[in-house]
């Protein structure tokens, strides 16, 4: 059962959050169709960072914002009006245009093999039902966490083996990417036990934590360029990439600070727009007004698919209970 301190609301995790999202937008405006950006290395570079790093924020913070009260029917309840239902509506309007033949999508497929990588592994928003895996098994880890430190010391290797042992697992259901992605919640949720201590958030805020953070990322990044296959790099590189990112979220200000907040409320919404956005301004760019520069590209599908997700999120989706009820808000 969690305290009252600990359910306090810290805004810099907001801010996080929404400078998650930011890198998803920006990992999406590298665009591969209708031509390949990643052909380049300087963009290839900047798409595999920003891929690097954003949805393992995104657990982390997940991870961070975990509650559970007991009372596993109703707790499930909230998880799938917040997580499984915006999944399938949405991925199932995505099927539409990548079955039937269109020259706007560069991913096509037959409709059996379509269903199978939508009710098999995810579709194209892997994130939900991987993040949905992990909330129907992390009330036992919670509970088991809350046992003192013997119980501390059960969850840590619980999590421990499932991580180690992911390459062993299928991957459908998503049960691998849970695997890979539990530890990433686990870093999260282990943060939030130790945040009423305000000496825990000044040093992960601090200077010298966000150089640490900011050496790890950079450095797992050059090791796996340059072809290391050990399996906890990429984590270990993604949460060192978080302490550098949470320090960024704690320093923002003014305008910056209002606009993380609103991207931060409307993330998931933003999230299951974006690629719909991305489809227009793409194709307006490249197929319609011709333009070949990367950067300006880039910029544009950034800043354009940020704005037309937001102001769908904010005077659609979020004024009609129906529109509401299926994308998580």
């Amino acid at each position: 059962m969690e305290t009252a301190a600990k359910r306090t609301h810290y805004k810099q995790v907001d801010y996080l959050r929404g400078i998650a999202m930011c890198l998803v937008i920006l990992c999406h405006s590298v665009i591969v169709y209708p031509i390949n950006l990643c052909e380049d290395y300087t963009w290839y570079l900047l798409h595999e960072f920003t891929r690097y790093m954003c949805m393992p924020m995104f657990f982390v913070v997940s991870g961070f914002c975990f509650g559970y009260k007991g009372h596993y029917g109703n707790y499930i309840w909230k998880k799938i009006q917040r997580v499984a239902i915006p999944h399938f509506v949405f991925g199932a309007i995505d099927l539409i245009p990548r079955i039937i033949p269109n020259p706007l999508v560069h991913q096509q497929a037959d409709w059996r093999s379509a269903l199978a990588d939508f009710f098999l592994t995810g579709g194209s928003d892997w994130f939900l039902p991987t993040l949905f895996n992990i909330f129907l098994i992390f009330p036992l880890i919670h509970v088991v966490y809350q046992k003192g430190k013997g119980g501390k010391l059960v969850a840590y290797l619980a999590v421990a083996a499932i991580y180690l042992c992911q390459s062993e697992l299928t991957e459908n259901f998503m049960i691998r990417m849970s695997a890979l992605n539990l530890l990433y919640f686990m870093a999260g949720y282990v943060t939030r036990q130790a945040f009423t201590k305000e000496k825990v958030q000044e040093a992960l805020k601090s200077i010298p934590a966000m150089c640490l953070g900011a050496a790890i990322m950079l450095g797992m990044l050059f090791w796996m360029e340059h072809g290391s296959k050990w399996v906890g790099i990429e984590s270990f590189g993604a949460l060192g990439g978080t302490v550098f990112f949470y320090g960024i979220a704690c320093r923002v200000k003014g305008v910056l600070a209002k606009c993380l907040d609103e991207i931060s409320k409307y993330s998931l919404q933003i999230f299951l727009m974006g690629g719909y956005a991305l489809v227009f301004t793409r194709t307006l760019m490249v197929m319609v007004l011709g333009v070949q520069i990367p950067i300006v590209i880039i910029l544009f599908n950034f800043f354009v698919d940020l704005l037309i997700t937001w102001l769908m999120s904010r005077f659609i989706l979020d004024r009609f209970k129906l529109f509401r009820m299926v994308s998580g808000l």
